[in-house]
């Protein structure tokens, strides 16, 4: 798979070594060990925005958590200190 250039890309990377490998491993774990489903975009989940991915318990039909991808290329150290500090004025910019 050739690398990523553009955030459509890096979907696909996500999809193949993240999101089906969990999803497979997860059909195949005892009902003790039940894990979240990761799927695509919205389909039908109420959430602000619609994220890149989101944790759903399918049983429940809970939402559990959200992914969004950005491009590493473009994130900076100070973003994602923005992220961990909270700090609403940076982030809403």
């Amino acid at each position: 798979m050739p690398r990523p250039t553009n955030e459509s890309m890096i979907y696909s990377h996500i999809d193949l070594e993240y999101v089906n490998t969990h999803n497979d491993v997860s059909t195949q774990l005892p009902l003790s060990c039940h894990h979240a489903k990761i799927i695509r975009a919205d389909q039908g989940y109420s959430a602000m925005g619609i994220p890149d991915y989101m944790f759903v318990d399918e049983g429940s039909g809970t939402l559990l958590g959200i992914m969004e991808v950005k491009t590493f290329w473009k994130v900076s150290f100070e973003s994602i200190e923005e992220v961990i500090t909270g700090n609403p004025c940076t982030i809403l910019r």
